[in-house]
């Protein structure tokens, strides 16, 4: 449940920044670098990356079209995706006609290329370990770095890496088991604006003006909750006054 809520919000704060950067640039030729060569502003690239299409799919369905509508339109706006899948039709057509580029490594089947890049004029990658194709200008079969022998191997170097990195991506925020003032800490409250709880759509505070009503009703299935809930509001109150 908690990686379903932080996927969601994930796709949430991704298409508020859509939304965002789809504004501002619209005056500037509405892409990310026509902005930036045109203000000398510079906005942060985002980079996606899902590693099996097929996993993703089946644990994370209700994503899909939202999935489709950041690949279509995120490109041009520096929001890009990366996404891994072990045969060619682990990914629906729809969504594969979305991708700028894609790259094989070894298929199964020679024909399996032709899927994807269409006429490979009869370049295929040859049968080593790291081999693919490519299509650019034309098919280009290629080699990749084998750089690790083991799946250890590749998290040491990203530990070490990451213990040497001076900026990093931020953490996808979730709902909190329990919801204290501590959360509310960044904001400015008063009794207008009282907080309440967190939305669970995008996890900002919801609040209540309660300088406008005189009593407010509660209801709920157990006075354990109602008591938890009134020392909360007791809590705040109190650091509010």
């Amino acid at each position: 449940a908690e990686h379903e809520e932080r996927v969601e919000t994930l796709f949430h704060l991704l298409e508020k920044e859509l939304a965002k950067r789809r504004k501002l640039f619209a005056e500037y030729g509405g892409t990310l670098h026509s902005y930036c060569a045109e203000t000398g502003n510079t906005v942060s690239e985002i980079l996606v990356v899902i590693h099996s299409y097929a996993a993703f799919a089946e644990q994370f369905a209700a994503q899909e079209e939202a999935l489709f509508r950041m690949i279509r339109d995120g490109a041009r706006y520096g929001i890009y995706f990366i996404v891994t899948a072990g045969s060619v039709g682990a990914v629906r057509y729809r969504l594969l006609q979305s991708f700028g580029r894609m790259i094989t490594l070894q298929m199964t089947d020679k024909t399996d290329y032709s899927t994807v890049f269409g006429n490979t004029e009869g370049v295929y990658p040859a049968h080593i370990p790291g081999r693919g194709l490519v299509y650019l200008d034309a098919p280009y079969e290629f080699q990749v770095a084998c750089a690790f022998s083991s799946l250890e191997d590749i998290r040491s170097f990203c530990t070490l890496q990451g213990e040497k990195a001076v900026c990093f991506a931020p953490s996808i925020p979730y709902l909190p088991e329990r919801v204290d003032f501590t959360v509310f800490r960044s904001g400015q409250f008063d009794l207008s604006h009282f907080p309440l709880g967190v939305s669970k759509k995008d996890l900002s505070p919801l609040c209540l003006n309660i300088t406008k009503q005189v009593a407010m009703r509660l209801m709920g299935q157990t006075s354990e909750a109602f008591r938890g809930v009134a020392e909360g509001f007791a809590e705040t109150a109190q650091k509010l006054l």
